[in-house]
């Protein structure tokens, strides 16, 4: 009975009704759409770092991370080599010997970190062909080495010219050999950029003495957000106490904690538009129950309790709260598959940031669902919290005043 009086009641105004929805539907989308604009451009930028180089996973030797060591190697063994049929979400997997060496043209010695890949599953898993800015890429079999263009104008070194290399090997063994460039390689990361040395894994692992070793098995996820799925079931069948396996958010814990920060300034700006919305809601609720103050009187007046009148405005206000969310779950959902699909274009001093780093420089919108009924959710419970000045009216509301007002 309450029910459909107050069905009644909602469209019995159809002005105020498409006002006040309109205003939470509007609360919803402008919130589900700032909320998908920020954390698609994260998730744009983490999954072209993680797929530049680090990977969404790695699986080391038990503490190599924390303390890297040339003798803290794994073997490519049985359990290792069926990593890449443990999840289908697995897209890629990389081996990789990763150390340091003294690399010299004669004249000119700089540190710098020697990585083994194999060319072809690398360039597979991180177009590095493509980073080649000098010089050629390295073929299958190929017997020289690609450098940071940085590091080539450091040691006074280029395509064609030859290198020397001096560490300590596998077990202390003597490390030593010269090898020709390639060509240079230009990495978004600066620092590889001046210390980065890349090889055919096989020839690192005969420059070390360490045959048929790997520092590093680099996991490339299908999607970003399936990185811990992948880790459990890579867990369940390594031995975890032979080998580490770390998610992104272990290895760059630094990215994640600058995403952190910038979403706490946005729940600032998040708790303001709350405010608004809520003042603004508020009024309009105000609004409709001083029009409504001789309707209120009348329905006292002939006997009807009031907590069956707090019920029926209650319910009244919750089917607009409804109708305002659901309408801004879909336009906000609509809106931000457009900008998915058809990214925000940078212009200026921050798209040339973004082309420095090798990025497209664009910002593309999120489409996970979380983001929008999360902000559905708030503001839904806005409308409920401020039902609570309803209940305080009828409360005090006297039949022969509401009447006269």
């Amino acid at each position: 009975m309450l029910l459909r009086l107050a069905w009644r009641n909602i469209w019995r105004n159809k002005r105020r009704t498409i006002i006040t929805a309109s205003s939470i539907a509007f609360a919803v989308l402008f919130c589900g759409f700032m909320g998908a604009i920020q954390e698609g451009s994260w998730d744009y930028m983490i999954n072209n770092v993680v797929s530049s180089y680090t990977g969404h996973i790695q699986i080391h030797h038990k503490g190599f991370w924390d303390n890297p060591s040339i003798n803290d190697l794994m073997t490519m063994d049985g359990e290792l080599s069926s990593v890449g049929e443990l999840s289908e979400e697995i897209e890629t997997v990389v081996p990789r010997l990763e150390s340091f060496a003294l690399v010299s043209t004669g004249e000119k010695t700089r540190g710098a970190m020697v990585i083994g890949i194999d060319p072809l599953k690398e360039d597979e898993f991180s177009k590095i062909r493509e980073k080649v800015t000098k010089g050629v890429y390295l073929s299958s079999t190929d017997d020289g080495v690609l450098i940071g263009d940085r590091l080539g104008e450091l040691i006074d070194a280029g395509p064609g010219d030859t290198i020397f290399m001096i560490s300590q090997g596998y077990h202390g063994v003597n490390a030593a050999g010269k090898y020709p460039i390639r060509g240079y390689v230009h990495f978004p990361n600066p620092q590889f950029n001046k210390g980065a040395i890349i090889t055919h894994i096989d020839k690192a692992q005969y420059f070390y003495g360490a045959e048929g070793l790997i520092s590093a098995l680099v996991v490339k996820a299908r999607t970003l957000d399936t990185e811990y799925e992948i880790s459990d079931a890579i867990k369940q069948e390594l031995d975890t106490s032979r080998y580490e396996v770390m998610t992104y958010q272990e290895l760059m814990p630094e990215l994640i904690k600058s995403k952190q920060i910038d979403a706490s300034g946005n729940y600032i700006i998040f708790f303001v538009l709350y405010m608004i919305i809520a003042f603004g809601i508020f009024g309009t609720i105000l609004m409709m129950l001083k029009e409504r103050e001789y309707e209120f009187g009348v329905l006292l007046s002939i006997g009807m309790e009031k907590v069956n009148l707090f019920m029926m405005v209650w319910l009244e206000l919750l089917i607009l709260a409804t109708i305002g969310v659901i309408i801004g779950i879909f336009i906000s959902y609509g809106v931000s598959y457009y900008f998915h699909v058809n990214p925000i274009v940078l212009t200026g001093e921050f798209a040339d940031a973004m082309e420095n780093f090798e990025f497209e420089p664009i910002m593309p919108a999120s489409i996970n669902l979380k983001i929008f009924f999360t902000q559905a959710i708030i503001v839904y419970g806005i409308c409920i919290a401020i039902i609570i000045f309803p209940y305080l009216h009828v409360r005090k509301l006297e039949p022969v005043k509401a009447m006269r007002a």
